[in-house]
């Protein structure tokens, strides 16, 4: 079944989501309403007290409803009398620049950092509902309101124009499998599901759903109709025009072409039989993680090759103590994010690593904390979601991980995927599927 949201696809519930908004972000008569959609503004501008616009808004519509998400916040600050960019500070402000004495109290002086600061994103005032990145707000765009996103990684698939999720509803009985299509800026639900679904992939052939823990593969083609596939497998991914799925069995190898299979000889350590599999791959390299336990300790091992080689072979990567709980794959390394046994009475612990193992031989830990999930961008650059409620994103370069940025948010995420030009969100706050700008670095 399909179901067209055309954005304007319930108003009560975006009315209901708006009004937290203007809750969470204090907006109120006098503030400006931020980045949702032509029907959302309108809402947007009948909560925020305003009048209907006269021509129909194009980004945001705020308490005039004429403003526009490119307004700069001096352009913005003036209008109102309040201090930013090309505006008069408050009377007595010196500040540094970047920094304003946006409260004007005698108590505090240039307390605002205009560079992150959510209420006051470049200027005073300013308010940003997305993250704030040298004075300059990155709106976040919701493509699918009043729904939450799946917990874990693998519920967001990216292609070239087209990006899936999955995702609860308010009543949490199915999960929805929704696409949004970047050409025609829309969004579908595709399919309605009570087996929940926890990751979705999009190939060449069509879309694979899969539980974790369970082999069973469901595959959905091009006319939206879903079977269980033949496949049995835990983890499922794709290099070049083969999909490969590793389970109970081992890996099988399937051209998306031709239908064509052909098993994977497992690399000598690894039974399948007492281990975990899970793969990755980027490009023609696939990787290959395998953990195993006993009763004190869980380890990995990581393995790759090159499925475009006459004659492919495993080669050992690293190594490593700790459960891993997601794998990323990049043209020179492959990246997991680790949980570690540790006593939560020592405040020195970290609960988890963000573990680099670079394709010729070294390792290193990029951060240490409680972290929800992470990608990296074809610029080398990782963003990451650490599990606390306002910690927004942490950004980093791999040729300086200790030169952190941190953007708070007003809310915190599940999972993250990119393209190149946006980070995709899922979030918990019911927002459900979202979007932001890339930074520019």
């Amino acid at each position: 079944m399909m179901r067209r949201f055309a954005r304007c696809r319930d108003e009560r519930r975006a009315a209901a989501a708006l009004l937290a908004l203007v809750t969470l972000t204090g907006v109120g008569s006098t503030g400006g309403c931020h980045h949702f959609t032509a029907c959302h503004d309108r809402l947007c501008d009948e909560v925020s007290g305003g009048t209907e616009p006269d021509e129909p808004p194009t980004v945001m519509a705020g308490a005039g409803g004429r403003d526009s998400a490119a307004e700069t916040g001096a352009e913005r600050a003036g209008a109102a009398g309040e201090a930013g960019a090309g505006a008069q500070p408050p009377a007595g402000a010196n500040c540094p620049p970047q920094f304003a004495d946006c409260d004007e109290s005698t108590l505090t002086s240039c307390e605002t950092n205009l560079d992150i600061d959510l209420g006051h994103c470049g200027a005073c005032n300013a308010r940003c509902f997305g993250f704030c990145s040298a004075g300059k707000c990155h709106e976040l765009e919701f493509l699918t309101p009043s729904f939450s996103g799946v917990e874990g990684g693998g519920s967001i698939t990216v292609t070239d124009d087209a990006v899936y999720a999955l995702v609860d509803p308010d009543d949490r009985l199915l999960r929805h499998l929704v696409r949004y299509d970047k050409v025609a800026d829309a969004t579908d639900t595709l399919l309605l599901f009570s087996q929940r679904p926890d990751h979705v992939l999009a190939t060449t052939g069509g879309l694979y759903l899969f539980h974790d823990g369970t082999p069973t593969v469901w595959r959905v083609n091009e006319a939206n109709v879903i079977k269980v596939d033949e496949l049995q497998a835990t983890s499922v991914t794709v290099a070049g025009s083969w999909l490969y799925a590793a389970g109970p069995g081992g890996i099988v190898a399937r051209n998306e072409r031709t239908q064509a299979m052909r098993s994977l000889p497992l690399p000598e350590l690894v039974d399948p039989s007492i281990s975990s599999l899970e793969l990755g791959a980027n490009g023609r390299t696939l990787v290959l993680l395998a953990t195993t336990s006993d009763d004190l300790t869980v380890r990995y091992s990581i393995y790759r090759q090159d499925t475009g080689a006459a004659s492919p072979i495993w080669q050992t990567v690293a190594s490593g103590a700790g459960t891993p709980t997601r794998l990323r794959v990049t043209a020179r390394a492959a990246y997991a994010l680790v949980d570690l046994d540790y006593d939560p009475i020592d405040a020195d612990a970290a609960p988890q690593e963000l573990r680099e193992h670079a394709f010729d031989g070294t390792s290193r830990v990029l951060q240490a904390d409680y972290i929800v999930d992470f990608a990296i961008d074809n610029s080398s650059h990782v963003y990451l979601t650490p599990e606390a409620d306002g910690a927004g994103l942490r950004v980093f370069s791999l040729a300086n991980p200790k030169d952190v940025a941190n953007y708070p948010m007003l809310f915190s995420m599940n999972t993250l995927e990119l393209d190149e030009h946006h980070l995709y969100v899922a979030t918990d706050s019911e927002l459900g599927l979202s979007r932001v700008p890339l930074i520019e670095f």
